[in-house]
């Protein structure tokens, strides 16, 4: 009997022992766990804000290093770079609105089709010039076509320059109004190729009537020094400029912080 009793004793030790020892190794998983996951969850923010953040490349952005690069969670501010943006996306519309307005007045015309034959006959650039041989055998026997492309392309025209410049305004606010979206780099590629389309429209129309470079002329004191054809030109061009920039830049954007943020929402693997 003294013996069974001093093996359950020295049983009930080891067993008191082993519940000793693995209370101490649950402790020190449950902690090891803890700090695992905080240096993940730390991880995580650091390249979160890192995807988020300015790039110097960005056209219209200012450049930020690691130490003040705002935060995701932050308000998307306007910085001193986007009032350029601004400022030319108010240009961009009113050379939309022109446009437009242009093409809806062509619509009305009850008798366009007959003037705009009467004032391509009458231009000197159909006589003579760079332009002649082109008015000649593809214009006047086409009239009636052309005359409506040019109607269709001017509206087309205004309608995309406004479109974008009314995303490139929205991108100016804070929030989501000035969130990024997947649709903004295709229309900044067609706003590029809309002011290109301005140029060229209104760069034909300059050289058919006969424009020449603006020059000192008497006679000029109370008119515009430069035809408004040939003042649409370096506007469309400079448009074009800009949109296409704006359109590289999203090229190489990163991700939304949508996107970003599911991504990161999966678990992270990790090796022994």
């Amino acid at each position: 009997m003294p013996q069974s009793a001093n093996d359950l004793q020295t049983l009930a030790q080891e067993q008191q022992a082993l519940l000793m020892e693995a209370r101490r190794r649950l402790g020190a998983r449950t902690r090891i766990d803890g700090e695992r996951r905080a240096v993940q969850r730390e991880a995580q923010r650091e390249r979160l804000e890192t995807l988020t953040g300015y790039e110097s490349g960005h056209k219209g952005e200012i450049s930020m290093s690691a130490v003040n690069r705002p935060s995701i969670f932050a308000t998307r501010l306007p910085r001193s770079g986007n009032a350029a943006l601004g400022a030319s996306a108010v240009i961009q519309a009113v050379l939309g609105i022109e446009f437009v307005l242009s093409s809806l007045n062509k619509l009305a015309d009850a008798h366009y089709l007959s003037d705009f034959a009467a004032f391509v006959r009458s231009t000197p650039g159909a006589m003579s010039g760079v332009l002649s041989s082109l008015i000649q055998a593809l214009v006047l026997p086409n009239i009636a076509i052309v005359a409506r492309l040019v109607e269709i392309s001017e509206l087309l025209i205004g309608v995309v320059l406004l479109i974008g410049a009314v995303d490139v305004g929205r991108r100016r606010f804070a929030g989501r109004v000035g969130a990024q979206h997947g649709y903004e780099r295709p229309l900044a590629l067609g706003s590029a190729l809309a002011g290109l389309a301005a140029a060229g429209l209104t760069l034909s129309i300059g050289i058919l009537m006969g424009e020449g470079l603006p020059t000192i002329a008497v006679g000029r004191a109370f008119s515009s020094a430069i035809p408004i054809e040939l003042f649409i030109v370096p506007l469309g061009v400079a448009i074009a400029w800009l949109e296409l920039g704006r359109f590289l830049a999203l090229r190489r954007a990163l991700p939304p912080v949508a996107a970003v943020r599911a991504r990161f929402a999966q678990p992270v693997r990790h090796s022994a």
